[in-house]
């Protein structure tokens, strides 16, 4: 009970600062605090809790113990919760202030009792019973059923898992602590049809997942609803703005567009009046150039809607058609020269 008690102070303590957590751990926080009530699953979600996050510490008499470090105090308290169902036994937890500017506390979680250490360890494959340390055992068994596979995958967020923000960035990862593991929980996340990759990154196995959709579709197969809202949100957010970005810049460039042919236009009726040759112009012709004379800024339809029985597709014909006679006064005035 002193253990509960401790874990409930540490929870209580670690949120009066009104430090604002990164979404990455927001997410977590929510997965952490789902319900268990199948005990495969609870075994399945410490099992990769231990694999990625646990730590070995050999004392003298072969005795042993069992640590996890974390982030949260929130997913302290699941591992605490974890070990009680399973095993029904306490371990201490531990606070760990930050020890630099804007660095947050950590959290360190301890089976003390050797017997219970050496049991989990044997439980999650790592330890063979009454034999020395080993390297990890495959997780078939463990991991026939759906439900298991889920709670796998988040113990192993939960364990060595970051997620971008959204609103920057789309991109989630798993840091496993060998490849066979990193193999076998990007072999776990494809069979759920998302693509995840490995590569290795300073010596460590990086899962990891880009693709906006698989992040949701990952997220709602872990159990992280309101996370899973907010990144839909935040898509939604971002596509309508991506549109209408992408519709002003095709405004801008049909603006641009036809103030550019109105000034080549304005400059062509200027020259066919230097060189003596705006009388010469049918009245069609003439009509249009006058109007855009007057109204060098004014789109095609605008200058339609000035002129009587001319249509937009006829003003630009006629603008045209000025523009290829100023072209050809310009060619004789070039040759005369």
């Amino acid at each position: 009970m002193r253990c509960r008690a401790a874990i409930y102070a540490i929870i209580s303590l670690s949120r009066l600062g009104g430090i604002v957590i990164s979404f990455s751990l927001r997410t977590k926080e929510e997965l952490a605090k789902l319900p268990l009530h199948r005990p495969c699953c609870q075994r399945a979600e410490l099992t990769a809790l231990a694999r990625l996050s646990g730590t070995i510490e050999l004392l003298s008499g072969g005795k042993l113990q069992l640590r996890f470090d974390t982030e949260s105090s929130v997913i302290a308290w699941r591992i605490f919760e974890l070990i009680r169902q399973i095993y029904h036994f306490g371990c201490e937890v531990q606070m760990r202030e930050g020890q630099r500017l804007y660095k947050h506390n950590s959290y360190r979680v301890r089976v003390l009792d050797t017997d219970i250490a050496r049991q989990m360890l044997d439980d999650v494959g790592i330890l063979l019973a009454d034999q020395e340390i080993d390297q990890a055992q495959p997780l078939d068994q463990l991991l026939e059923s759906d439900c298991c596979r889920r709670s796998f995958l988040r113990g192993a967020f939960l364990a060595a898992g970051s997620l971008s923000d959204p609103a920057r960035a789309y991109h989630l990862e798993i840091v496993a602590r060998d490849e066979t593991l990193a193999r076998l929980i990007e072999r776990l996340i494809c069979g759920y049809d998302m693509a995840a990759h490995t590569i290795i990154r300073k010596e460590s196995n990086v899962v990891y997942l880009k693709d906006s959709e698989n992040i949701v579709d990952l997220l709602n197969l872990m159990g992280a609803t309101r996370a899973l809202l907010e990144m839909e949100n935040i898509r939604v957010e971002k596509s309508v703005r991506n549109n209408v970005n992408r519709a002003i810049n095709c405004e801008t460039a049909n603006l641009d567009k036809t103030m550019s042919a109105a000034a080549r236009q304005y400059e062509a009726i200027q020259t066919i009046e230097r060189m003596g040759k705006f009388r010469t112009l049918s009245p069609q012709l003439r009509q249009v150039a006058e109007a855009r004379l007057e109204n060098p800024q004014a789109t095609l339809q605008q200058i339609a809607d000035m002129l009587p029985q001319v249509s937009k597709s006829g003003v630009n014909h006629r603008l045209r058609k000025l523009v290829d006679i100023a072209n050809d006064l310009r060619g004789q005035r070039g040759e005369s020269r």
